[in-house]
């Protein structure tokens, strides 16, 4: 599922800073200690995999997705229901007759 790939995705940027501050960093050139500062501040943002730079992929987002479609699923449900229930009375399906 495309939700659990974002989350992964979205959970393994947040590690990217705590591994590189965890490296004997110390130990290395002043070129290195800038260039893994700015790796660091950079993966303090959220990584997330975006679907056209609007919706993110992640297990939260996909749970609101499936709640919308059962919400909307019921809607539609209970929509088809009463205009039946108009149908068989002869009244139109668009019209509340109770």
């Amino acid at each position: 599922m495309y939700c659990s790939f974002g989350e992964q995705v979205l959970q393994g940027g947040w590690d990217v800073d705590h591994a590189m501050y965890s490296t004997p960093w110390y130990t290395y050139s002043q070129m290195y200690k800038k260039h893994l500062v700015l790796v660091i501040m950079r993966a303090q943002r959220p990584v997330e995999i975006t679907v056209g730079h609007y919706y993110s992929l992640s297990l939260q987002s996909c749970e609101l997705i499936i709640q919308n479609i059962y919400f909307f699923s019921m809607f539609l449900n209970q929509i088809n229901n009463k205009s039946k229930h108009a149908a068989v009375k002869g009244g139109s399906p668009l019209v509340n007759v109770e």
